[in-house]
């Protein structure tokens, strides 16, 4: 019986191969670095978001039954107070010095809701703005009562 020789393997190839596969492996390690450098960057915001206070703060204080006051160290911009539900509307009273709709840090309104039967104020929100920012971004804060 003869022998066979073993046919020779080509070094080239196998360069190739092994390339291929040390280029795969660094595609599979970069998109699980780009995943947990996402995840990372989420809870960041998570967790500043948690250290931010809110922008409006509502307590019941003296000599007015509620008072909404700007907490966000920032000037904001108010283009609307809504009552919910907005058929009772008429039973809620809202004062305040600043016209223009600008409230610097600590400024605030106060309002009065005058309760009855048929149902009350489920809420009121604050539809407002960082003076900062465009006009497009728009937030709402609820005030639940």
């Amino acid at each position: 019986m003869p022998l066979r020789a073993k046919p020779r393997a080509d070094p080239r190839h196998e360069a190739r191969l092994a390339r291929d596969e040390s280029a795969r492996l660094a595609g599979e390690a970069n998109a699980a670095f780009v995943r947990q450098a996402e995840a990372q960057e989420h809870a960041n915001r998570l967790k500043e978001k948690e250290l931010t206070p809110p922008d409006w703060a509502a307590a019941h204080v003296q000599g007015a039954p509620f008072r909404a006051t700007n907490t966000s160290e920032r000037p904001l911009v108010v283009e609307s107070i809504d009552v919910q539900p907005s058929t009772i509307a008429d039973r809620v009273t809202i004062e305040t010095s600043h016209q223009d709709g600008r409230y610097a840090y600590g400024d605030s309104f106060d309002f009065l809701v005058v309760q009855g039967f048929g149902g009350g104020v489920e809420k009121i929100s604050i539809r407002y703005r960082y003076e900062s920012d465009d006009e497009v971004n728009w937030r709402t804060f609820h005030m639940t009562l």
